[in-house]
C-alpha cells in the first residue's frame, strides 16, 4: 500500500518488555507506524512503559501517537471493588467507544484495527465508527477435549468446562460471532481452530498468529549435537491448562534418564512438585521459579529441548523464543504452538485419550534422547522457521496488505452483504403451519428437560462458587494465620529481649483476631450438618488450644519461663496438634466436596450435550417431514 492511512489501533494491553498481549501490542503498533499514521488507545497505566520504549527507539524510526484512557471514574471505582481484568476490559472496551468517536471526529480515521484483548469472545471500541475495521488477530476457540480434561482439579475442571460451553454457545450461527465477524472488514484469526469456527459461519477470516519475535531474540549461536544428560524446559505459567501432569507422567514413561525443569510459577507448582516425587522422578524435575524475561532468554542456551504440552494457548510466545534459541518443541497439535512448530521443527502430539497423549510425548522425549544429531537439526530448522515466518519486519508488511484489502473501495458494500445474509439468512426455506407447531413443541419438551439440566448444573456450580471456594478460602486464611501466631509463640519463649516480648504478644493477639475472622467468614458459608458437626470440634479444639496458650504466655510474662516451656511442651503441642489434625479435616472435605460437585458438572455438561442434540435432530427431522409432506 502507497498511501498513508490515519489509523486508529485499539491495543488494551501495550507495553514493551511485558511479554504476552503487551507485547504483542506494542509490537504491532511500532510496526505499523512504519507504514501509517498511526495512533495507539490503550490503558494510562501503560504510560510510562511506553514513553520508556518510545525513548529507546531510534531517532529515525517512525512513531504513533499514544492516547491514553483509564475507563472513566466510575469504571476506575467499579475496578478497585470488584477487581476482575476480564470484567473491567469490557467496561473499558464500551466506555472507549466514545473516546474513539471523538479521536475520529479529531483525526479522521481511513481504518480502526483492534489488536489486544487477542480473544474472540468480546466487543471492541473500533465497531459501528462509519470506517473499515479490522479485528484481530484473534484466537480462543480452542477446547479441550472431555478426554483432557483435568480431573483432579476441580477449580480447573470447572473453568475448561464453562470455557467449552461458552465456546459452543458463541459460536453459534444466531449468536453475536457472526455479527462481530459482519461489523469487521477483515477478521484475522490466531489458531486453526478459530479460523474453522468463522468458516462454519460464512466468514472468511485470515490465518495470522497474533505473535511474532524481534529479530535480537534470534539466537546465531552455532547449535552442536547434545550430549551428557537431555535438558527438557518448560516456560510459563504452572497451572493445569499447561499440561504440566502430561510431561511429568510421560518423563516417567520415557524411561529416560532426561531433566525437566520449569521456569514459571502458578497454583498448580505444589500438586506438580508432590506428583513428581509420587512418580519416582524428583530428581529429574526441577523448579527454580519465575525469573526475569530477559535471563530467561540467556537461558535457554543451557537446554536441548523444549518440552509445552498447553491444552490450549492461541499464542505461545515462549514457543517461539524457545525455537529462535535453536530448540526443537515437542507440543501438543492445538493452538498456536501447532502452527508455529512446522515439520522438522519438533515434534506435534495429536490430540487423543490421556493415555495416548503421555505415551507419544514420552516416545518424543526418547526420540530426542536417543538421537542426538536429530535436536540440532530440528533446532536449526526451528530458528530458520522462526526467523523466515515470526520475526516481526517480516510479519509488517503482511498486515500492510490487510489494511490495503480493508480499506478497498467496495469493501462496505462487501461487509453489508456478509451481515445481511448473516442476519437474514437464506430466502429459500420452505415453511408450513403444522411444521412450526410440531417444531415448536418438540423444541419446548427439550427445552423443558435443559433447563431441568441447567437448573442442576447451576445448583452444583453455586455450591463450589458459593461454598466451597469461600470455604477453602476461609479455611487457608485461619490456617496460615494461625500457624503464624504458634512460631510467633516460640519465638516469644526463646527472646531475652522485652521490646521483642512486646512485639512478639502484640502479633499473636493480632494473628488471632484475624483467625478468628476467618472462621466467622467461614461459618456463614456453611451449608450441611457434616460441615456444621466437623466446625464445632473445630472450634472446641481451638477454644482449649487457646486456653492453654494463655496460660503459657502468662506464665512467661511473670518470669516463671521455666513453668511456661514445660507447659507448652506437655500440654499445647498436644492441644495444638489436634486444632491443625481437625484443620486439615475440613479442608480435605470441603475438597471433597468439591469433587462432587464437579463430577456433577460433568455429568451434567454431556447430559446437556446429549439434549441439545436431540433437540437438533428432532427439529431437523420434522422440519425434514413437514417439507416433504408438502411437496
Amino acid at each position: 500500500m502507497n498511501r498513508r492511512l490515519k489509523v486508529l489501533i485499539s491495543a488494551f494491553a501495550c507495553r514493551p518488555g511485558k511479554g504476552s498481549e503487551p507485547e504483542v501490542g506494542w509490537c504491532w503498533a511500532i510496526g505499523m507506524a512504519r507504514y501509517h499514521d498511526v495512533t495507539v488507545l490503550t490503558q494510562l497505566k501503560h504510560r510510562l512503559g511506553i514513553e520508556a520504549g518510545l525513548a529507546a527507539l531510534p531517532p529515525d524510526v517512525p512513531r504513533p501517537n499514544f492516547r491514553y484512557f483509564d475507563g472513566g471514574e466510575k469504571i476506575a471505582r467499579l475496578r478497585k471493588r470488584f477487581g476482575g481484568v476480564r470484567l473491567f476490559y469490557i467496561w473499558w472496551q464500551k466506555a472507549a467507544w466514545k473516546v474513539v468517536e471523538q479521536l475520529h471526529e479529531e483525526i479522521g480515521f481511513d481504518l480502526m484495527h483492534h489488536i489486544t484483548f487477542a480473544g474472540y469472545r468480546y466487543t471492541t471500541a473500533v465497531w459501528g465508527h462509519g470506517v473499515p475495521c479490522v479485528w484481530g488477530p484473534v484466537g480462543g476457540m480452542e477446547s479441550v477435549p472431555l478426554r483432557l480434561m483435568p480431573l483432579d482439579n476441580p477449580l480447573a475442571l470447572l473453568s475448561e468446562l464453562m470455557r467449552n460451553l461458552s465456546n459452543d454457545i458463541q459460536a453459534m450461527p444466531f449468536h453475536v460471532l457472526p455479527r462481530r465477524a459482519a461489523d469487521s472488514s477483515v477478521v484475522l484469526v490466531s489458531t486453526r481452530e478459530t479460523q474453522k469456527v468463522f468458516e462454519a459461519l460464512g466468514a472468511h477470516p485470515i490465518l495470522m498468529p497474533t505473535v511474532g519475535i524481534d529479530e535480537k531474540v534470534i539466537s546465531k549461536r552455532p547449535l552442536n549435537v547434545p550430549t551428557g544428560t537431555l535438558e527438557l524446559l518448560f516456560v510459563g505459567q504452572i497451572i493445569s491448562l499447561k499440561g504440566v501432569d502430561l510431561a511429568l507422567h510421560a518423563l516417567r514413561a520415557s524411561g529416560t534418564s532426561a531433566r525437566l525443569t520449569f521456569i514459571g510459577s502458578g497454583s498448580y507448582q505444589m500438586k506438580a512438585a508432590a506428583m513428581a516425587r509420587r512418580l519416582g522422578i524428583e530428581s529429574q524435575v526441577i523448579f527454580p521459579g519465575r525469573v526475569p524475561r530477559e535471563q530467561v532468554l540467556q537461558e535457554y542456551e543451557k537446554y536441548h529441548v523444549f518440552l509445552f504440552p498447553s491444552l490450549h494457548d492461541s499464542g505461545g510466545l515462549a514457543v517461539l523464543e524457545a525455537m529462535a534459541q535453536g530448540l526443537p518443541v515437542i507440543c501438543l497439535d492445538c493452538g498456536g504452538p501447532a502452527i508455529s512448530v512446522r515439520d522438522g521443527c519438533g515434534i506435534r502430539i495429536p490430540m487423543l485419550g490421556r493415555r495416548k497423549v503421555v505415551e507419544q510425548i514420552a516416545g518424543a522425549i526418547q526420540t530426542y534422547d536417543q538421537d542426538r544429531a536429530r535436536v540440532a537439526a530440528d533446532g536449526q530448522r526451528a530458528r530458520e522457521s522462526v526467523t523466515e515466518h515470526y520475526e516481526w519486519n517480516r510479519k509488517y508488511p503482511e498486515m500492510d496488505a490487510v489494511y490495503a484489502e480493508a480499506t478497498h473501495d467496495n469493501e462496505r458494500r462487501r461487509a453489508a452483504a456478509r451481515r445481511k445474509r448473516f442476519l437474514h439468512g437464506s430466502r429459500h426455506l420452505v415453511f408450513t403451519t403444522r411444521g412450526i407447531l410440531l417444531s415448536l413443541l418438540l423444541i419446548l419438551v427439550i427445552s423443558l428437560l435443559e433447563i431441568q439440566s441447567i437448573r442442576q448444573l447451576k445448583g452444583a456450580a453455586t455450591r463450589i462458587v458459593s461454598d466451597t471456594l469461600p470455604s477453602l478460602s476461609s479455611a487457608a486464611v485461619a490456617n496460615e494465620s494461625r500457624n503464624n501466631s504458634f512460631i510467633k509463640l516460640q519465638l516469644l519463649l526463646h527472646t531475652e529481649s522485652a521490646t521483642e516480648e512486646t512485639k512478639y504478644v502484640a502479633d499473636i493477639e493480632r494473628l488471632s483476631n484475624e483467625t478468628t475472622k476467618a472462621f466467622h467468614d467461614y461459618e456463614e458459608v456453611i451449608s450441611d450438618q457434616a460441615d456444621r458437626e466437623n466446625f464445632e470440634k473445630l472450634i472446641k479444639a481451638r477454644i482449649s488450644y487457646l486456653d492453654i496458650r494463655q496460660q503459657v504466655i502468662k506464665e512467661y510474662t511473670i518470669g516463671r519461663k521455666e513453668v511456661a516451656l514445660v507447659l507448652f511442651e506437655k500440654s499445647l503441642l498436644p492441644a495444638f496438634e489436634k486444632y491443625a489434625q481437625i484443620s486439615r479435616e475440613i479442608t480435605t472435605y470441603n475438597v471433597e466436596e468439591g469433587k462432587k460437585d464437579g463430577h456433577e458438572i460433568l455429568r451434567q455438561v454431556e447430559m446437556s450435550q446429549l439434549i441439545l442434540a436431540a433437540l437438533g435432530i428432532g427439529v431437523f427431522l420434522t422440519g425434514f417431514f413437514m417439507g416433504v409432506s408438502k411437496t
